[in-house]
């Protein structure tokens, strides 16, 4: 496993290549945030350590620039960080961490829970077995929001949207979003239509076809019809997706660049061809390149891939770094008549062309596209719970939603005020328990030493008295 921390000073580096000390892993120290990009950027890590508090590292910001590169999106974030706010967590987990650290002076997570910490975020399906005593039974509510990312929208109230919540057709969930604020829209909910067949915009494990209710209040006809007329003549759809794999850091940023200059693709890209089906049914795109030394390199792969266009229609180029001997292209062709073949490098017009017959053949709808930056895209899922038990540094819930692994959730609960550590805490979930009970083990995040103390304390105090005269 590839680790890089970056941090001006010793400190976290030492932390953490003390608690790996005895695992394999390659580990990295970075000083500022222009290496930490480029280190990021050309090696691809799977984890990144940063110091959130550092103001020149800027971790919100370096955390929203790598999760939106094409490749490096799918390297995970640990921030480490002392401060403790409730708007310092979100915005870390908003910016896409996927585990907030509290260190201090005075307090540092021991390093068997930061080791399966990182365990836990390497294999977020294959979850460790963390076993936590004691464990106390409370069942207390819990209000519960998550966030995902609002896609487009039509003037019928037909939307997309991508979320960790793992919904059914005809299900409907309470939903807020700043585009709605701004018509003085409220208790608006979304009832799912259809799972969408589009792919993935963003890395979320889910996509829908929603459509808006409206509960108490409706839309202003006029400002609504106004309102998505002129933001439907200015958005801009990115209506091919493409997915590439390319292991040579060069060859990948000259792709990107080349991608970069026409406007209508959404790209993804990988690093090699493991869990190549996964990614293409994940993805859905309609246009593949590949490097044909990876075709080489990992032909057992591959097979599975040109097994799976002979089904599908996906336009699927090959190519080279350098160009290839015509007989050896001869081969090539003969041996994978259902893909392209390039003799080098993809050219931008050969893609043009492709791009030109694609959208001649795709649905003409009005929508409005939201941009990955516009603050119009962030939508909160809000639904209700119940804590089932809870450990020194987890909880089990019980929730209206099913929720997929790693579901990062605000949680507001009686709980947490009574156990003085204030009414809103995060957590993700850490793993979803097996059939249609919809129950998750769910981990606080950024949990300091005042709040474990706390919960701690809950845990004695409910073993002494029992849960009803410790709710009194």
């Amino acid at each position: 496993m590839n680790i890089a921390v970056i941090d001006q000073g010793p400190e976290l580096f030492w932390y953490v290549s003390n608690a790996l000390i005895n695992d394999e892993v390659k580990l990295k120290h970075l000083k500022s945030k222009s290496t930490g990009f480029e280190y990021i950027f050309n090696e691809l890590p799977e984890i990144v350590i940063i110091n959130g508090d550092d103001a020149e590292i800027e971790a919100v910001d370096l955390i929203q620039k790598v999760r939106n590169h094409v490749f490096a999106r799918n390297t995970q974030f640990i921030v480490a960080t002392q401060t403790n706010t409730l708007e310092t967590r979100r915005a870390f987990m908003i910016a896409g961490a996927g585990y907030i650290l509290y260190r201090s002076k005075n307090y540092e997570p021991s390093p068997s829970f930061f080791k399966n910490i990182m365990s836990w975020i390497s294999k977020i399906k294959e979850p460790p077995t963390i076993v936590q005593q004691p464990i106390v039974e409370v069942k207390l509510p819990v209000e519960l929001t998550s966030f995902g990312r609002l896609g487009s929208i039509r003037e019928d109230g037909v939307c997309v949207v991508e979320t960790n919540l793992d919904l059914n057709k005809g299900e409907s969930i309470a939903v807020d979003n700043a585009f709605f604020d701004e018509l003085g829209l409220k208790k608006i909910k979304i009832k799912v239509l259809d799972k969408d067949t589009i792919g993935r915009y963003y890395q979320y494990a889910h996509s829908y076809i929603t459509k808006i209710e409206f509960e108490n209040s409706y839309p202003n006809s006029i400002a609504w019809n106004e309102w998505i007329k002129f933001n439907t003549q200015v958005s801009k759809p990115k209506n091919i997706k493409l997915v590439y794999f390319e292991s040579h850091s060069s060859t990948r940023e000259n792709i990107r660049r080349l991608i970069k200059a026409d406007s209508k693709y959404c790209a993804r890209g990988y690093k090699n061809l493991n869990d190549i089906i996964e990614i293409i049914e994940y993805q859905r795109p309609q246009i593949i390149l590949v490097n044909r030394e990876l075709i080489d390199q990992e032909n057992a792969q591959f097979l599975k891939l040109r097994d799976y266009l002979k089904k599908h229609q996906i336009f699927a180029f090959t190519y080279a770094e350098d160009a290839t001997a015509l007989e050896q292209l001869e081969e090539y062709k003969k041996n994978y008549p259902s893909l392209l073949h390039s003799k080098g490098l993809i050219e931008l017009p050969v893609l043009e062309a492709i791009i030109e017959k694609i959208i001649q053949n795709s649905p003409n709808e009005k929508q409005v596209i939201f941009g990955k930056h516009s603050p119009y895209s962030r939508i909160n899922f809000h639904f209700q719970g119940e804590i089932v038990d809870l450990s020194s540094q987890m909880m089990t819930i019980k929730s209206d939603i099913k929720l997929s692994p790693f579901t990062p959730l605000s949680m507001n609960s009686r709980l947490f005020t009574k156990a003085q550590i204030g009414k809103n805490q995060f957590g993700r979930v850490f793993e979803v328990k097996p059939g249609a009970s919809k129950i998750h083990r769910v981990l606080f995040i950024a949990q300091n030493a005042s709040e474990k103390n706390a919960v701690d304390d809950v845990i004695k105090k409910i073993k002494e008295v029992g849960l009803d005269d410790w709710k009194k």
